[in-house]
């Protein structure tokens, strides 16, 4: 991957490619898990996914995207996560309108620490690295959702078995081929993994994660080069991260030419009793 550095950042088309990533992610978990736990409503131009009410990844993307923030949007919305009770997040940007963080602020959700999106430019370069410090690097299939779960459980799930949410998650992105799984292997054992999607001229990196004794040897630089040398493969021109504040992955992404681009103001309404209301 030659050039580095952001681009010129058009926020609202990095928007709506989290926005579409967010409905990719609750179709294929319908697919496949039928009668699982992920849920998605689609109204105007919001995306809502409810993962469960124990998990951190229910969200919502596009309150005001395409125009004013629509007050009946967002009490559909919060009907349906209502009918389980489920925490969420609601997420908005500096391209959305400016009521939209007004509106959630005044029907009680809570402002949390803001998300950096950073971007950086691509053109076509070397493949992607095969090998790390530890061992070999590869693209993962379908067979390694297993391993990927694992990952996911102990890089940054904070447990050391994976649960329901684990398997889940990396069933899902192993299952479409406009989504790439790199795993870092010692062994045969997948230590490290990453996650890039293609979605036209951008592209989205996503689910880094490693193991704790295999931190600080490479793992994760060497994803993020297989990631940008697949999206520049893919004919993507920009690559676009997000990065919560104090992320460990920070300085590998500021070497691999990432620039921060504008932050995401995330709004947070706590769980409910199932059908309650505020």
């Amino acid at each position: 991957m030659t050039g580095a550095g952001a681009t010129s950042v058009d926020a609202g088309a990095i928007e709506r490619m989290l926005r579409a990533s967010l409905e990719w992610y609750a179709h294929t978990a319908q697919r496949v898990r039928p009668g699982g736990p992920v849920r998605m409503l689609r109204t105007g131009g919001v995306v809502a996914m409810d993962n469960g009410r124990e998990s951190h990844r229910s969200r919502v993307v596009g309150l005001g995207l395409e125009g004013p923030a629509d007050e009946a949007e967002f009490e559909a919305v919060d009907a349906f996560f209502a009918e389980t009770g489920s925490a969420y997040n609601v997420e908005v940007a500096p391209c959305t309108d400016a009521g939209a963080a007004a509106l959630l602020a005044a029907r009680g959700l809570i402002e949390q620490p803001p998300i950096t999106v950073l971007t950086r430019v691509l053109s076509p370069g070397p493949a992607a690295p095969t090998e790390w410090a530890g061992g070999r690097i590869r693209r993962a299939g379908v067979d390694d959702a297993p391993g990927v779960a694992r990952v996911f459980a102990r890089g940054f799930g904070g447990h050391a078995e994976p649960n329901d949410e684990d398997l889940l998650a990396a069933a899902v992105a192993v299952a479409t081929p406009s989504t790439a799984v790199f795993i870092a292997l010692c062994g045969d054992e997948p230590v490290a993994c990453g996650a890039v999607q293609a979605h036209g001229s951008l592209a989205l990196i996503f689910a880094g994660g490693t193991v704790p004794e295999a931190r600080r040897l490479g793992a994760h630089r060497a994803l993020v080069a297989a990631r940008l040398a697949w999206a520049a493969e893919m004919g993507c021109s920009t690559v676009v991260v997000q990065m919560a504040r104090g992320a460990p992955s920070a300085a590998n992404l500021r070497r691999a030419g990432f620039e921060p681009a504008y932050q995401r103001r995330p709004f947070k309404r706590a769980a409910r009793e199932p059908g309650g209301g505020v």
